[in-house]
Formats: structure tokens, sequence, C-alpha cells
């Protein structure tokens, strides 16, 4: 049996990381393979979840105790002895992880690279901690044997050239269930009805209330479109450390009664059936799974100029600029163009661009 460490995770419902993990941990674990999770705070109802499924989570300092992190994994691989330990990063500060892996003598240290920036909202803060990452990104690569991540642009933010050409890099898409996103009209209208949608156009976003997701614009771009839309409504799934401030915003743009904020949800995938259009103006995007998602969904999407073009896989997608002195404007022309398209069954498409988690080979990834 091969044994496996995989993290970091959060509380399996935090984000596109989480999802990725779990997703392949579902696809993959069997009598063949078994999965260990690392976390930095143990969520009780995760760690319940997966020891149901014989899967441990183990806790590990986080990165404001760099040296009791590398104690603690340094620990953990000495006792369990793991064929393979699977990083998931957004930033190259996480090497102590793959140095003590590689120091106790794992034979496969996967690094995955999941984005292209700092997710940090203060921009002294942000510049300080990209400054940083490049400093730990020369060395992070000399820990690893397999390089991973989910866009061209992912692989440059995180590995050196000659490691993003080389022969252990590879792409993996983050695939979903596509089923699970197909449109449905008998859900859209139940919930349509629900939500009090029947006569509305509905704008959606699914992500976390934090600098990355850009929420500050797409609330400005609402309340343009609002204007000529009086009937419109923005669907907001998530939460995060925005998510308040965010809630003034939409009061301060008097928009309060149009916005409605859902929190987060583990059935997006039902909410994308009552939207009408995706809006995603992220400042940066790793790829952005949701935008997978959306598509499966069957839903015209308008995406910032800052997602990679991976994410670009059927003919439902817009891409447009958030910082150019007319964003907000075209962003409201393009999200009224969606209002001709009419909804349709995307899974082939999705499924044919390799974003199918029920036609990947994941097993080879560990």
């Amino acid at each position: 049996m091969k044994h496996v460490l995989i993290g970091a995770i959060m509380d399996g419902k935090a984000g596109g990381i989480d999802r990725y993990i779990l997703n392949l941990f579902q696809k993959v674990h069997s009598a063949e393979v078994q999965f260990d999770f690392f976390t930095n705070a143990v969520d009780p109802q995760l760690k319940a979840d997966l020891e149901a499924k014989q899967a441990n989570l183990f806790e590990v300092a986080d990165l404001k105790h760099p040296f009791r992190q590398y104690a603690d994994f340094k620990r953990l691989f000495q006792q369990k002895h793991y064929d393979t330990v699977y990083f998931n990063f957004s930033t190259a500060l996480g090497l102590l992880g793959p140095m003590a892996a590689k120091k106790c003598g794992v034979s496969k240290i996967v690094i995955h690279s999941h984005t292209t920036g700092c997710d940090i909202t203060n921009p002294y803060k942000r510049k300080l901690m990209t400054v940083l990452h490049r400093l730990c990104r020369i060395f992070l690569y000399r820990y690893g044997t397999d390089f991973y991540a989910c866009s061209a642009e992912a692989g440059v933010w995180m590995f050196p050239q000659k490691i993003v050409s080389g022969p252990h890099f590879q792409l993996v898409k983050n695939a979903i269930c596509v089923e699970n996103f197909t449109f449905n009209a008998n859900i859209r209208r139940d919930l349509r009805a629900e939500l009090g949608l029947e006569d509305c156009f509905a704008i959606g976003h699914v992500g976390n209330f934090v600098y990355q997701k850009n929420h500050d614009f797409l609330l400005k771009v609402f309340a343009a479109f609002r204007e000529r839309e009086p009937s419109s409504r923005l669907l907001l799934i998530g939460d995060g450390v925005l998510f308040e401030q965010m809630q003034q915003q939409a009061k301060a743009l008097g928009i309060q009664d149009s916005v409605l904020f859902l929190g987060r949800r583990t059935d997006a995938n039902r909410f994308m059936q009552a939207m009408d259009a995706f809006a995603f103006p992220s400042n940066f995007e790793g790829l952005g799974i949701v935008a997978i998602e959306a598509q499966a969904a069957g839903l015209p999407c308008v995406f910032s100029d800052r997602v990679p073009k991976e994410a670009h896989i059927t003919d439902l997608c817009t891409y447009l600029p958030i910082d150019t002195q007319d964003a907000v404007e075209q962003w409201v022309d393009a999200l009224q163009k969606t209002k001709r398209r009419e909804r349709t069954n995307t899974a082939s498409a999705v499924a044919a661009a390799g974003y199918d988690i029920q036609m990947q080979n994941l097993k080879e990834l560990v």
C-alpha cells in the first residue's frame, strides 16, 4: 500500500485548494492508496469526516512559527514513513515542509502551485510578502521531486524556468464533477422562487471575501448595472476577512437591498443554476476553479484579464480589464450582452477540455 500525506487543507470548505485536495482524495483513496492530511488548525468536523474514511488529520504549526513548523513536519515524517508527501502551495514561503521531507528521506515530494499572487489586502504587506516569496522561490524547487501547477502562469509564479521547462513539471487540470454543475431547469425554477428571483436578472459570484477576489470592483460594477437594470440582483457566495466591509460598501453604494450575501455554502453548484451570468473580477488567479464550474453550469461568464487563459474552455467567456478608466462601463456592457444568451448544456464541452474528474487518471499524481 502507498501511504500519502497531503495538504495543507483548512476546513474542507474554504476554497479551491481544499476542493482540489478532497476531490483528489475521493478519486484516488483506495485499498492501494492510503491518505493522511495536514492542516494548521484542526477543524473537528473535517477530522471526523476523514477518520470515518480511515484518513488521519495532523496539525502542524503555521508560517508564523517556522521553527516549530519544521519540527512538526520532521517528527511526522520520521514517525509515519510516507511514500509521497504532496504540498499544495500559494507561496514559496512554505518551503520548510518540503525541506523536512527531503531531510527525512521521503522518496516523492510533490510541490503543486495553485496561484499567481499574494492574497494580502494591505499593499505594503503584499509587496513585502511578494519579495519574500521570490527569495524563497530560489530554494523551494531544490526540495521537490515532482512539480505541478494548475496553469502555466501558476507554474512560473512558483518555479524557475528550468523547472517549468523540465521533465518533472506538469500542468494538472483542477477537474470537477461536471454532472454536479450541469444545468438543471427544475433546480433553477425552485431556487429562484425560494430566493425571490422570478422576475430578476441574477449576476453571481463564488469566492471568499479577500483581496484576490476583488469584491470592491464587483460591487461598483453591479451598482452601475442596476442603474440600467433596476430589477437585477447580485448573489455573493463566500465569507472571509472582508465580508463585513463589503456589506458596508453595498450600503454606501445604495444597493444593499439588491445584493444577497449568502455566506459560505457547500452547495454552490445549486446556486449557479439560479444565476443568469457569472462575474469573476479577480486581481489574480492560479486558474480559478469556479470559472470552470460556472461554465459547466452553462453560465455566460465575464472574467478579469488576470484570470489565466486556461480557464477559457467554452464560448461562454469574455475577458475584460479591471484597472482601466472605463473598466466598470465595459463590464456593465458585457453583462448586459449576456442577457441575450440562451442557457445551454455545456457538460460535454467541459469534459472535452479535460476538466471532468471522472475522466482523469489521478493516481499517477501521487
